[in-house]
């Protein structure tokens, strides 16, 4: 990864970068990278912020969610958007997996200080993982868009990434709050 970068280009350079990074340019994915840097930083931090005993670092996490991304090879990126919508998906999922790492006897790290938060409400990370999985089978779109909301995507920006308005997500938020609420009660 090369140094972040202060300043982000536009919307259409960001996205011109992404479609070469789709089709394997170093150089591009290096740039997508040191552009989309802070932000993903930021994602990162909120992710972790409220963790009651945190055992990974800002740093780490995002290290994590670019060897996933890296993982998917060829990806076909679409837009900013969607790289982010990916990158918090890389992000939860390294959560969960440390999360539920076992720990060796010494380690002072217990997993139940693993928080997310969520509009708000702080939910231990695996047990936001089983409602969001529980909300899968209720409405892909919708627990989704939980998942992007607790990595610290604005209801603009996940539904942009969702591809459907925000009007329409604002619509059905109330029933994603439901949904988990009565899940984690």
């Amino acid at each position: 990864m090369t140094e972040p970068r202060d300043e982000a280009p536009p919307e259409s350079c960001i996205t011109a970068l992404l479609h070469k990074m789709s089709r394997g340019d170093r150089d591009a994915t290096n740039a997508v990278y040191s552009f989309m840097f802070r932000e993903l930083q930021v994602r990162a931090d909120r992710a972790l912020r409220r963790s009651a005993q945190p055992t990974l670092h800002v740093a780490d996490l995002i290290s994590l969610a670019y060897e996933r991304i890296a993982r998917l090879g060829g990806k076909d990126w679409h837009d900013r958007h969607h790289f982010l919508a990916v990158a918090a998906t890389a992000m939860r999922c390294a959560l969960v997996d440390h999360a539920r790492r076992p720990r060796l006897p010494e380690a002072q790290e217990p997993v139940e200080g693993l928080q997310v938060e969520v509009e708000g409400s702080l939910l231990d990370v695996i047990g936001f993982e089983e409602g969001r999985q529980h909300l899968e089978g209720v409405d892909p779109i919708l627990a989704r868009a939980v998942e992007l909301r607790a990595m610290g995507m604005n209801m603009v920006e996940t539904a942009g990434a969702l591809g459907i308005s925000t009007k329409t997500l604002s619509r059905k938020w109330p029933k994603v709050r439901a949904v988990l609420e009565r899940f984690l009660r």
